[in-house]
């Protein structure tokens, strides 16, 4: 039987941090505003997603980089229905 492969539940995150140079350069760029985040929390954010708090300086970097930052990632999307 074969087994299922695990995706990440946030595989867009993980091209964020990609973009940016991976989480070595994520972490660096996170210490040059003020952010002390150790580089395997990075690695990790690439599997669960970036977390809510530090999403406002992730877009601000993106931004500063002149990457688009995705819809919907620095405020919770609200679904109506």
């Amino acid at each position: 039987m074969a087994r299922a492969i695990r995706t990440s539940q946030k595989p867009g995150h993980a091209a964020q941090i990609d973009k940016l140079g991976g989480p070595a350069k994520v972490r660096s760029l996170l210490a040059a505003k003020g952010h002390a985040v150790q580089r395997a929390a990075i690695q990790m954010w690439r599997k669960k997603g970036i977390p809510w708090k530090f999403r406002n300086v992730f877009a601000l970097l993106l931004v500063e980089s002149g990457l688009a930052v995705p819809g919907g990632f620095t405020q919770p999307e609200v679904k109506h229905g």
